[in-house]
């Protein structure tokens, strides 16, 4: 249960990360500024998100 909960509150600070990361890009984005290296990052979150999320399904 425990590691449940480690998971779960594992995944809410990864989707606050890229929440944050996502309106910085937006901005950049709104500035003229393609940033790709803050894309990736984003990009990695979700993955890591979506990783932690299976492993709650098992």
């Amino acid at each position: 249960m425990k590691t449940e909960q480690y998971i779960e509150s594992r995944i809410a600070a990864l989707d606050k990360l890229r929440k944050e990361a996502l309106k910085e890009y937006e901005t950049k984005l709104d500035n003229g500024i393609d940033d790709e290296e803050l894309w990736q990052y984003i990009s990695t979150k979700r993955v890591e998100i979506h990783t932690l999320k299976d492993i709650l399904k098992d």
